[in-house]
């Protein structure tokens, strides 16, 4: 295609594309009708809001039944062009006529027929039926009611204007029968019983409609946006647009978004073109469209407001676990992957919430038990996706209305589509004990706040310092940045008295990596990023692990860990861990040397071989089965806090 550039700092839109439009081209309006007089003769698209679910008004051809709620979302056509010669397309289309006294018809674009006033079991009773024109005597006359907001959005109960409920003895309104969603029969299709009913439970059968206007194009004009970031492609869309008309509208924004559509109008110049809209994106985290180029966080989950002082529990993964933990004790991060999440996909179809332990993501069965379900928790999956289940989330800013959280960056996350089903912190059957991530969808407050950084608590890492320098390894299946630190990796020399270490200039600490990491004396606060670039400084041969290693007598030998030798003087580096160390910690690093002879290493920094004697990660305890002996070679009963002898060796007591 040919390019033409039209730049636009947009909020981020990625918009769904469709099919290349030809004969019985439409536009779906990105806005719906705001008010009970807002409906004139025309093509609709049918929102429908019931018990719990959003779906659209699908017309089944062979059915005896008049609608149904389709698994399609306005999102696939709001702002969107239409080829309604593809008969699954034009299913979705209603005709809608004012008549005189301000009421409307409702007819299939696809079957042609009409919505009756009479339902399978009378006028104004049971599923809805259908007649063949608009000469009929019983066809239906209908028209707004109530308007109810959902998520901003302007529904309206639907009453039938020339028919009683019982030939006569009340207002008779939609309902729905059937009990999910779906194009199958008997799944919610539309039905008149009496009394209007703007509950927006799951259990409720009143329904509520949204419309949104469908105009037909006339002499298209086929081209794509391409909507790029810093340059960068990331979403492209097929749109149509009359000759000599605006520009398209682009679909409604997603949280954290805003659009505005190129100014100017279409040109027959503009078939089989490129419009390229640079986007913006302002939430709390950052996406990317592939788990390749993934940025991680970590992640809390509600807020425990019966804790003093209050806490955020930590969203975590745990193996084996059909269900994710928030509990009090989990509110501190470790420095596992198991506390990482990522966002990949995009605000228009919804993210997959990946874990970095498994590369597992974050499912959920799509059937609340409630309107305030607190059993139903999602979970982290590497299979297939069940029927019933999902794999999509959306964003949203957090609310403001009667709830609102009160937690600094906080967003919530709720079902693709299903902006009332938002995550939340709950008691699994109401015991306080087990609190889990589940669902709360009367509104967004603390217990529904999520807060992401990439910011890893210092407190993780401790240094040893000895004179003006603190010392640390570390090992951790994830690039990290550290400031205020220098990351060195080592590889042993070629006599294998030494490790040769060598200065990570981008300060970087690369993915399963073994490091040493070296603080200097003025002790400035260091800070650990979970970084999104690999890092450039060569691995070395410094092994570790992302698991505590227990020791015994039959695999000490096998590894040489970080600390001090114990000859006279003394030297940093690793060496043959001594009876009384039990276990290499998680995230600690070493060398597994399995069959050799080599009692250790020291370090060297260019070229200079260290001997200074350092607190270790795997300092000793006294051991009671020998004798401690002080600097003076008295023997002592009891070790306290100073420098001893024991077993031979000068051992720090602390």
């Amino acid at each position: 295609m040919k390019k033409i550039k039209i730049f636009l700092v947009l909020g981020l839109c990625l918009l769904l594309g469709n099919a290349a439009a030809n004969a019985q081209t439409y536009v779906c309006s990105s806005t719906p009708v705001s008010d009970t007089k807002g409906i004139t003769s025309g093509m609709y698209i049918i929102n429908v809001w019931a018990k719990g679910n959003q779906g659209l008004l699908y017309e089944h051809d062979t059915s005896q039944y008049t609608g149904f709620v389709s698994t399609n979302t306005i999102n696939t056509y709001s702002g969107q062009t239409i080829d309604a010669s593809i008969a699954e397309k034009k299913k979705m289309l209603w005709k809608l006529e004012v008549q005189g006294d301000g009421s409307f018809t409702i007819q299939s674009a696809s079957t042609s027929k009409y919505f009756s006033k009479r339902g399978h079991r009378g006028e104004g009773i049971g599923d809805v039926q259908r007649v063949l024109n608009n000469t009929d005597a019983n066809i239906g006359h209908l028209a707004l009611n109530t308007k109810v907001p959902i998520s901003n959005v302007p529904f309206f109960s639907v009453r039938l204007e020339n028919g009683k409920f019982e030939g006569g003895s009340s207002t008779t309104f939609f309902h729905v029968n059937g009990g999910g969603t779906g194009t199958a029969d008997r799944n919610m299709h539309l039905s008149y019983w009496s009394g209007e009913n703007t509950s927006l439970s799951n259990t409720a059968s009143g329904v509520l409609l949204s419309f949104y206007k469908v105009e037909e194009i006339q002499n298209p004009v086929n081209f794509d946006y391409v909507y790029r970031i810093d340059g960068s492609e990331i979403y492209r869309q097929a749109k149509t647009g009359s000759e000599g008309s605006v520009y398209p509208d682009l679909a409604t924004a997603p949280a954290f978004c805003a659009a505005t559509k190129p100014e100017g109008t279409v040109s027959a110049s503009l078939e089989g073109q490129e419009v390229y809209i640079d986007v913006t994106w302002n939430a709390p985290v950052a996406f990317s469209t592939s788990l390749e180029n993934a940025k991680w966080y970590l992640m809390t989950a509600g807020r425990d407001n019966d804790a003093n002082p209050k806490v955020l529990p930590v969203m975590r993964y745990k193996e084996g676990q059909d269900y994710i933990t928030l509990k009090t004790a989990d509110k501190d991060f470790s420095l596992s992957s198991a506390d990482q999440w990522a966002f990949v996909g995009n605000p228009y179809e919804g993210f997959k919430i990946y874990n970095r332990f498994n590369k597992g993501r974050l499912i959920s069965s799509t059937a609340l038990t409630s309107s305030n379900d607190g059993n139903t928790n999602p979970y982290v999956s590497t299979g297939e996706l069940s029927s019933g289940y999902t794999e999509l989330w959306d964003l949203h800013v957090q609310q403001q209305g009667n709830s609102p959280s009160t937690i600094d960056g906080g967003f919530s996350i709720s079902q693709h589509g299903q902006s009332s089903y938002k995550m939340n912190k709950r008691w699994y059957n109401n015991q306080d004990s087990d609190p889990r991530l589940a669902y709360w969808i009367r509104g967004a407050d603390n217990g529904s706040t999520f807060t992401a950084t990439q910011i890893l608590p210092s407190s993780l890492i401790t240094y040893n310092t000895f004179e003006s320098n603190g010392y640390t390894t570390l090992y951790v299946d994830y690039p990290i940045e550290v400031t205020n630190a220098k990351v060195y990796t080592g590889q042993r020399n070629d006599a294998q008295t030494s490790v040769e270490m060598t200065l990570a200039t981008d300060n970087i600490i690369p993915a399963n990596t073994g490091v040493v990491l070296v603080r200097d004396g003025s002790n400035v606060d260091q800070t650990y990023t979970i970084s999104n670039v690999p890092g450039t400084v060569a691995k070395g041969d410094i092994s570790g692990t992302t698991t505590a290693i227990a020791l015994t007598d039959d695999t000490r030998n096998n590894y040489r860990v970080f600390g001090l030798s114990n000859v006279t003087p003394q030297s940093l580096g690793f060496f043959r861990p001594s009876s009384r160390v039990e276990r290499i910690p998680a995230n600690k690093a070493f060398y597994d040397l399995t069959g050799s002879g080599v009692q250790g290493f020291v370090l060297s920094f260019d070229g200079t071989e260290t001997g200074i004697a350092l607190e270790q990660i795997m300092q000793p305890r006294p051991e009671a089965d020998k004798p401690a002996y002080d600097l003076s070679g008295r023997r002592v009963n009891h070790a306290a806090k100073g420098v001893y002898i024991i077993g031979g060796r000068k051992v720090i007591v602390k």
